[in-house]
């Protein structure tokens, strides 16, 4: 899992930023809990961290330690945990859940590691539903999804759907549409996995390059790694419970939940059958 932020500068890594402004994210004694059975299980426990902008970060520990869990707090995602979060000078602890959105939809960027394409949109459109969430003018939409096609080499499959491409032009259309927005966060779990180190190497150096840093391979992306310790949560009981949160928070409707978890609604169909969750038959009134 990587942490990388937009700086202003131009120079390799984080160095002459470090110190000289307030960090781009601070967390302070985070801690998230998941019900199992009498108990509840921490996922995370006290977490103190800080990134500056410019700053990459690898995020590493064993099955269970909570990465991924840091990373839906980190990309506002996750709204039950406890503890201080500052965000771009914003204190998330503070906020409600529409702003938490606002913010979340112009300051951060995702790269799953499943892609999470829209099945039936182009990949022109797919790149274009995070500027949606910005306000932006149709014209600069247009403008700034071709560029970053373009960029990516991308064009010539601007048109075709997700299940028209290889696995690894699904995940550069994915690294493409997080970037498409110009984050000031970037969060990225395994972005090159379903790429061979040629196709990795030139992703890190085109992500890098549209977050003002210049670094050319995989080898270079780390300015810091930050190690979370065995905690015991499973990964499937954590998924289980942020379903069921997405669930909740939308009166269970099924569409509004995927689409606050930022995942299809196929997804969110398999997911929930995976975990037997079965949605009341007619959903409560709002």
């Amino acid at each position: 899992m990587s942490v990388q932020t937009k700086t202003m500068s131009r120079g390799k890594g984080a160095s002459g930023i470090i110190g000289s402004a307030e960090p781009l994210a601070r967390l302070h004694g985070i801690e998230r809990t998941f019900p199992q059975g009498a108990d509840r299980l921490h996922a995370l426990r006290r977490v103190d961290l800080e990134i500056t902008r410019g700053e990459w970060i690898s995020v590493m520990g064993p099955s269970g330690a909570g990465k991924s869990t840091l990373l839906a707090v980190l990309g506002l995602q996750d709204f039950g945990w406890t503890g201080r979060y500052w965000l771009a000078g914003e204190p998330v602890h503070e906020l409600d859940v529409e702003r938490r959105a606002h913010l979340r939809g112009h300051a951060i960027g995702f790269v799953f590691q499943s892609y999470h394409l829209l099945d039936d949109h182009s990949v022109f459109e797919n790149l274009e539903v995070p500027l949606a969430y910005q306000d932006l003018p149709k014209r600069e939409r247009i403008a700034r999804v071709s560029e970053t096609l373009d960029r990516f080499g991308l064009a010539a499959r601007r048109d075709l759907l997700p299940r028209q491409l290889s696995g690894g032009q699904q995940q550069l259309v994915a690294i493409a549409r997080a970037l498409v927005s110009r984050p000031r966060l970037l969060l990225a779990d395994e972005p090159t996995g379903s790429l061979h180190s040629d196709q990795a190497d030139e992703v890190m150096r085109l992500s890098s390059l549209s977050l003002g840093e210049r670094r050319s391979s995989v080898g270079e992306s780390e300015d810091r790694i930050v190690r979370l310790p065995p905690n015991g949560v499973s990964l499937k009981a954590i998924e289980r419970e942020a379903l069921l949160q997405a669930l909740q928070r939308t009166y269970w409707v099924q569409k509004d939940a995927a689409a606050h978890l930022d995942i299809s609604p196929r997804v969110m169909h398999y997911k929930l059958k995976t975990h037997g969750i079965t949605p009341p038959r007619r959903s409560p009134r709002r």
